[in-house]
Protein backbone atom coordinates (compact mmCIF):
# COMPACT_ATOMS: atom_id res chain seq x y z
CA UNK A 1 0.00 0.00 0.00
CA UNK A 2 1.44 3.71 -0.82
CA UNK A 3 -0.13 4.78 2.32
CA UNK A 4 -2.74 6.09 4.30
CA UNK A 5 -6.43 6.74 1.52
CA UNK A 6 -7.63 10.14 2.29
CA UNK A 7 -11.63 9.70 3.11
CA UNK A 8 -13.98 11.65 0.32
CA UNK A 9 -14.15 15.16 0.68
CA UNK A 10 -17.23 17.24 1.89
CA UNK A 11 -18.18 20.43 0.42
CA UNK A 12 -16.61 23.19 0.89
CA UNK A 13 -17.67 25.12 3.93
CA UNK A 14 -18.98 29.23 3.75
CA UNK A 15 -18.42 29.45 7.23
CA UNK A 16 -16.28 32.20 7.74
CA UNK A 17 -13.54 32.26 10.14
CA UNK A 18 -9.92 33.28 10.99
CA UNK A 19 -9.09 29.84 12.66
CA UNK A 20 -7.95 28.14 9.30
CA UNK A 21 -4.48 26.37 8.46
CA UNK A 22 -2.33 27.89 5.70
CA UNK A 23 -2.24 25.34 3.14
CA UNK A 24 0.53 25.68 0.70
CA UNK A 25 1.14 25.81 -2.59
CA UNK A 26 -1.87 26.91 -4.04
CA UNK A 27 -2.73 23.55 -5.65
CA UNK A 28 -1.67 20.24 -5.72
CA UNK A 29 1.16 19.59 -8.57
CA UNK A 30 2.00 16.02 -8.89
CA UNK A 31 5.86 15.46 -10.62
CA UNK A 32 6.70 13.25 -13.22
CA UNK A 33 6.81 10.16 -10.21
CA UNK A 34 2.73 11.58 -9.40
CA UNK A 35 4.18 12.45 -6.08
CA UNK A 36 3.35 15.11 -4.80
CA UNK A 37 3.74 17.49 -1.36
CA UNK A 38 1.89 20.19 0.29
CA UNK A 39 2.65 21.88 3.96
CA UNK A 40 -0.23 22.99 6.48
CA UNK A 41 1.11 25.66 8.82
CA UNK A 42 -0.61 26.63 11.86
CA UNK A 43 -0.34 30.45 12.10
CA UNK A 44 -2.67 30.62 15.14
CA UNK A 45 -2.15 30.31 18.60
CA UNK A 46 -4.02 27.63 19.97
CA UNK A 47 -3.48 24.23 19.07
CA UNK A 48 -4.79 22.55 15.90
CA UNK A 49 -6.56 19.22 14.64
CA UNK A 50 -6.41 18.57 10.87
CA UNK A 51 -7.51 15.72 8.64
CA UNK A 52 -7.17 15.86 4.58
CA UNK A 53 -10.03 14.38 2.32
CA UNK A 54 -10.32 13.96 -1.24
CA UNK A 55 -13.03 13.38 -4.42
CA UNK A 56 -10.91 10.15 -5.33
CA UNK A 57 -9.80 8.45 -2.33
CA UNK A 58 -9.15 5.25 -4.19
CA UNK A 59 -6.83 6.65 -6.37
CA UNK A 60 -4.84 8.88 -4.07
CA UNK A 61 -2.84 8.11 -0.78
CA UNK A 62 -2.14 10.49 1.89
CA UNK A 63 0.69 10.32 4.59
CA UNK A 64 -0.53 11.97 7.03
CA UNK A 65 -3.56 11.66 6.44
CA UNK A 66 -4.54 13.41 9.63
CA UNK A 67 -3.02 14.76 13.00
CA UNK A 68 -2.47 17.54 15.30
CA UNK A 69 -0.34 21.07 15.08
CA UNK A 70 1.25 22.94 17.82
CA UNK A 71 1.06 26.92 17.54
CA UNK A 72 3.64 27.86 14.89
CA UNK A 73 4.21 24.39 13.74
CA UNK A 74 3.78 22.73 10.50
CA UNK A 75 3.62 19.52 8.47
CA UNK A 76 4.38 18.23 4.70
CA UNK A 77 1.88 15.53 3.91
CA UNK A 78 2.82 13.72 0.93
CA UNK A 79 0.48 12.87 -1.46
CA UNK A 80 0.60 10.08 -3.80
CA UNK A 81 -1.32 9.17 -7.23
CA UNK A 82 -1.88 5.74 -8.60
CA UNK A 83 -2.70 7.26 -11.71
CA UNK A 84 -3.41 10.38 -14.08
CA UNK A 85 -5.23 12.84 -11.88
CA UNK A 86 -8.62 14.18 -13.53
CA UNK A 87 -9.94 17.66 -13.56
CA UNK A 88 -12.30 16.90 -10.88
CA UNK A 89 -10.10 15.60 -8.91
CA UNK A 90 -9.93 18.19 -5.52
CA UNK A 91 -8.32 17.85 -1.90
CA UNK A 92 -10.11 18.96 0.80
CA UNK A 93 -7.73 20.16 4.04
CA UNK A 94 -10.68 20.34 7.36
CA UNK A 95 -8.99 22.28 10.16
CA UNK A 96 -10.32 22.74 13.60
CA UNK A 97 -8.83 23.80 16.63
CA UNK A 98 -8.69 21.79 19.83
CA UNK A 99 -10.72 23.47 22.67
CA UNK A 100 -10.10 20.57 25.22
CA UNK A 101 -7.72 17.37 25.87
CA UNK A 102 -10.80 15.06 25.02
CA UNK A 103 -11.47 16.67 21.56
CA UNK A 104 -13.35 14.66 18.93
CA UNK A 105 -14.13 15.87 15.53
CA UNK A 106 -17.68 14.35 16.10
CA UNK A 107 -17.83 16.93 18.67
CA UNK A 108 -16.68 19.94 17.11
CA UNK A 109 -19.04 22.82 16.59
CA UNK A 110 -19.88 22.78 12.55
CA UNK A 111 -18.88 26.50 12.54
CA UNK A 112 -15.49 25.83 14.04
CA UNK A 113 -14.51 23.99 11.05
CA UNK A 114 -12.41 25.43 8.22
CA UNK A 115 -12.08 23.77 4.74
CA UNK A 116 -9.14 24.12 2.07
CA UNK A 117 -9.71 22.96 -1.35
CA UNK A 118 -6.50 22.38 -3.62
CA UNK A 119 -6.96 21.27 -6.96
CA UNK A 120 -5.07 18.54 -8.53
CA UNK A 121 -2.78 18.47 -11.47
CA UNK A 122 0.45 17.42 -13.43
CA UNK A 123 3.63 19.81 -12.48
CA UNK A 124 3.91 21.58 -15.62
CA UNK A 125 7.78 21.13 -17.24
CA UNK A 126 10.06 24.19 -17.14
CA UNK A 127 11.72 25.38 -20.36
CA UNK A 128 14.82 23.67 -19.19
CA UNK A 129 13.16 20.91 -18.20
CA UNK A 130 11.87 20.54 -21.71
CA UNK A 131 15.14 21.31 -23.32
CA UNK A 132 17.21 18.59 -20.65
CA UNK A 133 13.89 16.45 -22.19
CA UNK A 134 14.96 16.83 -26.01
CA UNK A 135 18.69 16.83 -25.27
CA UNK A 136 18.21 13.27 -23.69
CA UNK A 137 15.53 11.80 -26.00
CA UNK A 138 18.46 13.23 -29.33
CA UNK A 139 21.07 11.74 -27.31
CA UNK A 140 18.81 8.16 -27.46
CA UNK A 141 18.21 8.72 -31.09
CA UNK A 142 21.79 8.67 -31.54
CA UNK A 143 22.10 5.87 -30.30
CA UNK A 144 19.41 3.99 -31.99
CA UNK A 145 21.00 5.46 -35.16
CA UNK A 146 24.44 4.12 -34.09
CA UNK A 147 22.67 0.80 -32.80
CA UNK A 148 20.68 0.76 -36.47
CA UNK A 149 23.99 0.72 -38.31
CA UNK A 150 25.36 -1.97 -36.02
CA UNK A 151 22.58 -4.09 -36.53
CA UNK A 152 22.82 -3.53 -40.62
CA UNK A 153 26.72 -4.17 -40.72
CA UNK A 154 25.74 -7.18 -38.34
CA UNK A 155 22.92 -8.70 -41.02
CA UNK A 156 25.04 -7.75 -43.83
CA UNK A 157 28.64 -9.97 -42.43
CA UNK A 158 25.83 -12.43 -41.07
CA UNK A 159 24.32 -12.67 -44.93
CA UNK A 160 27.76 -13.18 -46.54
CA UNK A 161 28.76 -15.68 -44.17
CA UNK A 162 25.63 -17.43 -44.88
CA UNK A 163 25.89 -16.78 -48.86
CA UNK A 164 29.63 -18.51 -48.04
CA UNK A 165 28.05 -21.29 -45.97
CA UNK A 166 25.74 -22.05 -48.70
CA UNK A 167 28.11 -22.42 -51.41
CA UNK A 168 30.55 -24.60 -49.40
CA UNK A 169 27.85 -26.64 -48.84
CA UNK A 170 27.29 -26.97 -52.94
CA UNK A 171 30.28 -27.80 -53.14
CA UNK A 172 30.12 -30.46 -50.42
CA UNK A 173 27.32 -31.81 -52.03
CA UNK A 174 28.41 -31.90 -55.24
CA UNK A 175 31.72 -33.33 -54.39
CA UNK A 176 29.56 -36.04 -52.43
CA UNK A 177 27.49 -36.70 -55.34
CA UNK A 178 30.67 -37.34 -57.09
CA UNK A 179 32.15 -39.62 -54.53
CA UNK A 180 28.84 -41.52 -54.74
CA UNK A 181 29.06 -42.31 -58.43
CA UNK A 182 32.48 -43.24 -58.13
CA UNK A 183 31.54 -45.62 -55.94
CA UNK A 184 28.92 -47.00 -57.80
CA UNK A 185 31.29 -47.38 -60.82
CA UNK A 186 33.76 -49.01 -58.67
CA UNK A 187 30.99 -51.63 -57.39
CA UNK A 188 29.88 -51.96 -60.78
CA UNK A 189 33.59 -53.08 -61.89
CA UNK A 190 33.89 -55.10 -58.94
CA UNK A 191 30.30 -57.31 -59.61
CA UNK A 192 31.92 -57.75 -63.41
CA UNK A 193 35.11 -58.84 -62.12
CA UNK A 194 33.71 -61.29 -59.66
CA UNK A 195 31.81 -62.25 -62.26
CA UNK A 196 34.41 -62.82 -64.89
CA UNK A 197 36.29 -64.79 -61.34
CA UNK A 198 33.13 -67.48 -61.19
CA UNK A 199 33.05 -67.55 -64.90
CA UNK A 200 37.09 -68.44 -65.30
CA UNK A 201 36.93 -70.95 -62.03
CA UNK A 202 34.02 -72.78 -63.53
CA UNK A 203 36.23 -73.42 -66.89
CA UNK A 204 38.97 -73.89 -65.06
CA UNK A 205 37.28 -76.53 -62.97
CA UNK A 206 35.60 -78.60 -66.09
CA UNK A 207 39.09 -78.57 -67.41
CA UNK A 208 40.44 -79.84 -64.38
CA UNK A 209 37.17 -81.99 -63.95
CA UNK A 210 38.06 -83.83 -67.87
CA UNK A 211 41.89 -84.12 -67.14
CA UNK A 212 40.91 -86.35 -64.24
CA UNK A 213 38.32 -88.63 -66.01
CA UNK A 214 41.12 -88.63 -69.19
CA UNK A 215 43.51 -89.88 -66.56
CA UNK A 216 42.14 -92.24 -64.82
CA UNK A 217 40.88 -94.18 -68.58
CA UNK A 218 44.45 -93.95 -69.52
CA UNK A 219 45.15 -95.83 -66.25
CA UNK A 220 42.36 -98.59 -66.52
CA UNK A 221 43.45 -98.70 -70.37
CA UNK A 222 47.40 -99.82 -69.28
CA UNK A 223 46.17 -101.75 -66.60
CA UNK A 224 43.60 -103.80 -68.92
CA UNK A 225 46.78 -104.24 -71.33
Amino acid sequence: SMGDQASTAAPPSTTTTACVLTVEPSEILLADNKIAWCTLRNTHPCKMAYKIKTTAPTKYAVRPVSGQLEPSAHVDVEIKCSDMPAPSDLFQIESAPITSPDFEWANAAPGSIMRVTRAVRMKPQTPGEVFADLNELSRQLVQVSKLNVDLMQKVDSATKEMAGKQAECVRLAEALADKNAQLERASAMATKRAAVTRNRAVVVGAVLAALLTLTVEFLLHLRRA
